[in-house]
C-alpha cells in the first residue's frame, strides 16, 4: 500500500521512492556541498541529502529540504546582517505582542512577523523596523503615533513596560550620577593631599 507522507515525499513500509530504480527503496543520509542562489547571492554550505542505499541517487525529502532551506536562510542573513528569526521572536516578545499585533504596530500585513518567525526572509527595510524596536526609546516614539492600533489590553501591558523600563532607567542613571560624585571627589581629594604633601 502506498500513501501520501507529509513529512518526507511517498513511503511504503519506512521506505522511501527512488526514481532512478523505480522502486521503494531503503535509504541513508550524506553530507554533501551544496550551492543555493538565495536573492541573488549564491550561498553554499554542507548539508544532509538523502540518497538511495541501493543506487547512490538523491532521492526527494520535502521535510529533509526545507530544513535545508532554512539553513541556508541562515547563512544568507548572517552574511547580510539580517535579524535571525529567533532575534525578531525576542524583541516581539519584549512587548508581550502577538505576531499579528506587532506586524500591525508596524505597518506591515497581518501575517509578516509570522512569516519571519517561521523562516521567510525579511528584506532590509522590515528589517531595520524590526531592530529599531530592540530599543525602547525608538519603540517609545513610534508608540506616540501608533498605540491606538492595538487593543487596550495590549495598550496597558506595554505601558506597564514601559513604566517598569523608566524606573529601572531612572535607577540607573541615578547609580551612574552617584557613582561619578564619588569618584570625581575621591579624585578631587586626592589630589589635595598630594598637593599639600608637596
Amino acid at each position: 500500500m502506498v500513501y501520501s507522507y507529509p513529512k518526507g515525499g511517498y513511503l511504503m513500509k519506512g521506505l522511501f521512492y527512488c526514481t532512478n530504480c523505480e522502486t521503494f527503496q531503503e535509504t541513508k543520509l550524506i553530507e554533501k556541498e551544496q550551492t543555493f542562489r538565495v536573492k541573488g547571492r549564491n550561498i553554499t554550505l554542507t548539508s544532509p541529502v538523502r540518497v538511495c542505499c541501493d543506487c547512490g541517487e538523491e532521492i526527494l525529502d520535502t521535510e529533509l529540504d526545507n530544513e535545508t532551506l532554512k539553513l541556508f536562510y541562515k547563512e544568507y542573513r548572517r552574511k547580510e546582517n539580517l535579524l535571525q528569526p529567533e532575534e525578531i521572536r525576542r524583541i516581539r516578545n519584549k512587548y508581550k505582542l502577538s505576531q499579528a499585533s506587532f506586524s500591525k504596530f508596524l505597518g506591515f500585513g497581518e501575517k509578516t512577523i509570522t512569516r519571519y518567525e517561521n523562516g521567510a526572509l525579511q528584506d532590509a527595510c522590515h528589517d531595520n523596523a524590526i531592530r529599531l524596536m530592540d530599543s525602547m526609546e525608538s519603540f517609545s516614539i513610534l508608540w506616540k503615533v501608533r498605540k491606538d492600533c492595538l487593543s487596550a489590553k495590549e495598550q496597558q501591558k506595554i505601558r506597564e513596560i514601559m513604566k517598569t523600563y523608566n524606573r529601572v532607567k531612572v535607577s540607573s542613571e541615578y547609580i551612574n550620577l552617584c557613582t561619578y560624585r564619588s569618584v570625581s571627589n575621591n579624585n578631587y581629594s586626592t589630589e589635595g593631599v598630594f598637593d599639600n604633601a608637596g
